[in-house]
Formats: structure tokens, C-alpha cells, sequence
């Protein structure tokens, strides 16, 4: 640059800077939203300017970083996209300032965000992606796994950047299947979730034997094969969504699963899930065609999740002797009067559920629930809350957003706890 070219003629050096800022200041004084970027450049030009020359005016210097301070680091998304627009020289900056200043998680990431959006594969980059891929705030894994979507080769910075990255804050999420094949690098992932585009074909082959993975969420209409899945010996939760073939036998290979989700599918088989001893929260969503009776000879779930379901079968729940919490969200045409042979449920949650169309539940079954202890419902606004005067003994009723709902069949019932949330 001209100002490091003029490291021996502070005269020229200062009349440079002094151009540079005069323009900064005269598109700062226009206020509109073309100036004001056009200002933001040019202060980022100047800071440029004075990263190398050792003989810049320490005035200059100063006024310099009081005004980039206002964008360097960048805070967010929207900074990041501003000051990645200065081009690559904006680096060059960056990199002084991590070594300089100490940013936090937020600054951090949209730092890395910034310079992945400048140039992902610049050694410059690289550095600062390093710099922070130990840190631990909840930011910075997003952040480093959106720039490895954009690196031109997946492999080298998987070796570069995260193979030892910190990783355990929150999950990390794929949207590339070129990615796929270098997880096996990520020797801290413990938490992944993917999602693919239609029409793939899922290999996790490359997930064999990683130690370390407990939580693992797979999303997209694709076929699904689970055999290397049996490799993670510490898989504990596992969420699967919009499968178009899924090979529900191997489910019960997985012995070591204590959260099960499937949604968005036609159906599913549920029988495996018997050999499943240390499963205890399942989650069904969105299932076209759902059978819950084998789940009668499922003894270690403890909480069912059922929601955006139609016409179901709840019958086979009064079976399930370990279960403590049921919810239904989002269930239609669906008949519970049986649920009050399901006196092994404490915590009851109802969002939303009718038992035809425009018709809302009876809820004279829950005088049959010896061990309820919680009734929650939410979206049921013209419920007739009058059933629950049998209700058993100590009750806390929660109503969420149904201020209409009369309590008053409830009033000599002195030892039920209503709360109403808005």
C-alpha cells in the first residue's frame, strides 16, 4: 500500500491517512446508507493502512481505531457480512485485533464468519479459525462448521482446524454430503446432526467406532442404513426424520439408546424397540400410519411424546407399566378414555388434542389416574374443566393460554393447584 511504500516520509505517510479520513468523514456526514458503507470502507482502508508502518502518527493511529472500533470486531452476522464487503485486507486487521484484544464468544464468531466469507482457505483465515477452535462458548462451533461447508478442500481443514477442536458445545450440523466422509477427523464430536438434500443416500460408514459420539440427529428424505450406527458404543439419543427406507431391525442393535425420536415418516415398526432395556424417552411425530401396541411389552420408557398424529390407538399405553410422563401435542380424532386405565402416568401434557372435529376431550378419565399428579393442557380454550372435581387427590392443573377456561367446578376442590400461564 501507498502508506507502507511511505514508511520513510512520515510527511507523505500523514498526508495519505489524512486524504483517507477526510473522505470517511465527508461520507459519515451524508447519513445515508450508501455513504455510511462507503465511510465504513474507507476507516477499514485506513486501518489497513497503519497495520505494518511503524512510523504512522500515534494520533492518527488512535483516531484510526476509535472509529473501526465501532465495527471491528464485528458482533454479527450482519457486521460480519459489512466488514467482510472491505475485502482481503480486512484480515490482515482481524488478525491483529484477536491477537491484540480479547474477544468474546460473539465477537469470535463473527470474526471466523467474516473471514470465511473474505477468503475460508487463506492461511490468514486458517490462523484465525485456529486460534479460536479450543475456545468453548456455545458460538464458535456453528461458526467453524459453517466455514468448513465453504472450504474449497473439506479434508485439509478438517486437519487444520477441527480435528482437535473443541466440539462438545452444541451440535454440528451438516448440510454437505462431500462432508460426510471426513467426520472420522473430528476426534472430539460428540453431538451431530444431519440434514441432506432429497435423493441421497446416507452412508455413516465413516462414523465407525467414534468413541465419543452420544447424540446423533439425521434429517432428510433419504435411505437411511444403521449398521454402522451399532459401532458407537456410547450413542445414547438418536433422532431420525423423514427416512424413506430404514431398516427398523437394527434398532435393536442399538442396546445402548436412551432417547429414540422418529417423525415425518409413512411408519414405523415399534416391535424392535422391545430389546431396547435402557430406552426411556421415545418421541413419535408426524407418522402417517402408527401402531403403539407393541410398545405393551416395553417396560424402560419412562416418557412418551406423541404429536401431529391422527385417529390413534392409545390403548396399548395403559400396558406401558414404567411410564411416568405422557404427552400428546397435536392429536387428532383420537378417543382417550382409556388412558384412565393408565394409572402408572404422574405427569399428563395435552396441547391441542380433540377427539373428532371441532370436539374437545373428555376428561372424565382422569378421575381413573390414581397417580396423577400433574395435568397440563394448552389450546384447548372451551374445555369443560368440570370432570376434574374426581380428580385424584393433591392435583396441580396448569392451563396455558385459555384464559376463558372456567375453574369454577373445581372451587370446593381445595386441594387442587390451579396455575394459569398467558
Amino acid at each position: 500500500m501507498a502508506v507502507g511504500q511511505a514508511e520513510d516520509d512520515p510527511e507523505r505517510q500523514n498526508r495519505l491517512l489524512d486524504g483517507l479520513m477526510r473522505r470517511a468523514e465527508e461520507s459519515q456526514s451524508i447519513q445515508s446508507a450508501q455513504s455510511l458503507h462507503e465511510s465504513r470502507q474507507l476507516w477499514l482502508l485506513a486501518a489497513a493502512c497503519i497495520a505494518e508502518p511503524g512510523m504512522v502518527d500515534p494520533e492518527r493511529v488512535e483516531r484510526i481505531r476509535q472509529e473501526t472500533h465501532e465495527f471491528l470486531p464485528p458482533r454479527t452476522t450482519y457486521e460480519a457480512e459489512a466488514a467482510a464487503k472491505a475485502g482481503h485486507f480486512v484480515l490482515d486487521l482481524l488478525a491483529e485485533l484477536a491477537v491484540r484484544e480479547h474477544l468474546d464468544g460473539e465477537q469470535a464468531a463473527a470474526t471466523i464468519h467474516t473471514a470465511s466469507l473474505v477468503a475460508v482457505d487463506d492461511p490468514i483465515s486458517v490462523g484465525l479459525f485456529r486460534r479460536f477452535r479450543k475456545r468453548t462458548e456455545e458460538q464458535i462451533t456453528p461458526a467453524l462448521i459453517s466455514a468448513w461447508h465453504k472450504a474449497a478442500d473439506p479434508s485439509a481443514f478438517a486437519d487444520q482446524v477441527l480435528a482437535d477442536a473443541d466440539l462438545s458445545h452444541g451440535p454440528v450440523g451438516i448440510n454437505d454430503p462431500e462432508l460426510i466422509r471426513w467426520l472420522f477427523k473430528l476426534r472430539n464430536l460428540t453431538n451431530l446432526t444431519i440434514n441432506l438434500p432429497s435423493g441421497h443416500r446416507l452412508d455413516l460408514e465413516s462414523l465407525s467406532g467414534m468413541e465419543k459420539i452420544r447424540t446423533l440427529s439425521v434429517g432428510g428424505p433419504l435411505n437411511l442404513e444403521l449398521a454402522p450406527l451399532t459401532t458407537l458404543p456410547n450413542l445414547g439419543v438418536l433422532r431420525i426424520s423423514s427416512a424413506t427406507s430404514l431398516d427398523f431391525a437394527r434398532l435393536s442393535q442399538l442396546t445402548h439408546l436412551t432417547w429414540l425420536g422418529l417423525s415425518q415418516m409413512k411408519s414405523v415398526s415399534l416391535g424392535p424397540l422391545a430389546e431396547l432395556r435402557e430406552l426411556a424417552t421415545l418421541s413419535l411425530n408426524n407418522i402417517d400410519t402408527l401402531d403403539l401396541s407393541p410398545l405393551r411389552h416395553q417396560s424402560s420408557i419412562t416418557s412418551l411424546v406423541l404429536e401431529s398424529l391422527d385417529s390413534l390407538d392409545v390403548t396399548p399405553i395403559a400396558a406401558m407399566r414404567g411410564l411416568s410422563t405422557l404427552r400428546l401435542t397435536n392429536v387428532t380424532n383420537t378417543w382417550l378414555p382409556s388412558l384412565g386405565e393408565a394409572g402408572q402416568i404422574v405427569d399428563l401434557r395435552l396441547s391441542h388434542v380433540d377427539t373428532g372435529p371441532n370436539i374437545l376431550p373428555d376428561l372424565t378419565f382422569v378421575s381413573r389416574m390414581a397417580n396423577l399428579s400433574s395435568l397440563s393442557l394448552r389450546g384447548m380454550p372451551g374445555i369443560d374443566l368440570s370432570p376434574l372435581a374426581k380428580a385424584p387427590q393433591n392435583l396441580q392443573l396448569l392451563l396455558f393460554n385459555m384464559p376463558n377456561v372456567s375453574v369454577q367446578a373445581l372451587s370446593r376442590r381445595k386441594d387442587i393447584t390451579i396455575r394459569r400461564h398467558y
